[in-house]
């Protein structure tokens, strides 16, 4: 099986593990709290891995989410560069 990553869910991903927060990530995205956690949920759906440990008040990373969050930022960082090379 093939696994293919929605940009925008890999983004609220990342959003929410560089802010500490859902919230925090959805207004920095300008999305609703609750669009931010369904496409997280989403996305620990695909890769079928718990992203965040949920059980306090700020999410944390788990050892996926901690590796998925290193591919992503060379995943964003790859498509920046594209934008400007081409």
């Amino acid at each position: 099986m093939v696994m293919v990553l929605d940009s925008a869910r890999l983004a609220a991903f990342a959003a929410v593990a560089r802010s500490g927060g859902f919230s925090k990530a959805a207004n920095q995205l300008g999305k609703t709290q609750s669009s931010v956690s369904q496409a997280v949920l989403q996305l620990e759906r695909e890769v079928g891995q718990k992203l965040f440990s949920r059980d306090g008040h700020t999410p944390r990373l788990t050892d996926a989410g901690r590796a998925l969050l290193v591919r992503a930022t060379r995943i964003f960082d790859e498509m920046a560069q594209a934008e400007v090379e081409l």
